[in-house]
């Protein structure tokens, strides 16, 4: 085994999640997940879910029928998770127990988003599961990512939850480069802007989980052929 295959292996295994310029001008991008697809349907690939897992997730987070809205990331101000908290407001009252919120992560905002979920009265809507290790089983459970970071670098967070094929609204501030899938809406985050996210929330979910493998593929986010341009690359400079 040469360095190569080793370097390729552990990009395989951690995931690259940052770019290599070479002298060339080859770009090797961030590789995020391994993407595997069922059936083709008009040019798009329908994702196959694990249907135990999902079930098996939402039975633990209490849901039913219920439409599950996400958020990862650490508790503070970068994040924005209190207006999430806002928006659930306004979604609790147009559809009432139509709607759930999981925010997974801790942090110094808690204590804040906690008094809000109170204020709110938004107990039995707003799940706080804490850090967990295993993010990607409870995107399989959501229905729809949340993210409306009022800045981000990139926003990993939610290029996974697009390699899950979730529909994604969030905040008009993320970096276009993390923009993959077509399901994607972006939005302004203030006050006034409740209500278009409401809407948004509403339209999608209506729709299934869904996502083109070659828009990842193209914007570099495959794990298994980026960590191949890796090897590539270095079994040339060897």
């Amino acid at each position: 085994v040469n360095q190569a295959e080793i370097l390729m292996n552990n990009a395989k295994n951690n995931g690259a999640k940052a770019y290599m310029v070479e002298e060339d001008g080859t770009v090797v991008g961030y590789g995020v997940v391994s993407l595997t697809f069922s059936m083709e349907a008009g040019g798009k690939t329908l994702w196959l879910e694990d249907l135990y897992l999902r079930k098996d997730y939402r039975s633990k987070l209490n849901i039913s029928n219920e439409i599950l809205l996400g958020h990862d990331g650490r508790f503070h101000y970068q994040k924005n998770q209190e207006f999430l908290i806002k928006v659930m407001n306004e979604l609790n009252q147009r559809y009432p127990d139509k709607y759930k919120l999981i925010l997974i992560g801790q942090g110094e905002s808690m204590k804040m988003i906690q008094d809000m979920i109170n204020e709110y009265h938004l107990q039995n809507s707003v799940i706080l599961p804490g850090v967990v290790s295993n993010v990607n089983d409870y995107l399989q459970a959501m229905d729809i990512f949340c993210f409306p970071s009022r800045f981000e670098g990139l926003g990993l967070s939610l290029v996974e939850a697009e390699a899950n094929g979730l529909p994604c609204v969030i905040s008009n501030t993320i970096p276009k480069e993390a923009v993959v899938n077509k399901a994607v809406d972006a939005l302004g985050i203030e006050d006034s802007n409740i209500n278009e996210w409401v809407d948004s929330i509403e339209a999608f979910s209506k729709t299934s989980k869904c996502l083109n493998r070659e828009d990842f593929i193209n914007n570099h986010y495959d794990i298994d052929l980026e960590a191949k341009v890796v090897q590539d690359i270095l079994l040339q400079t060897n």
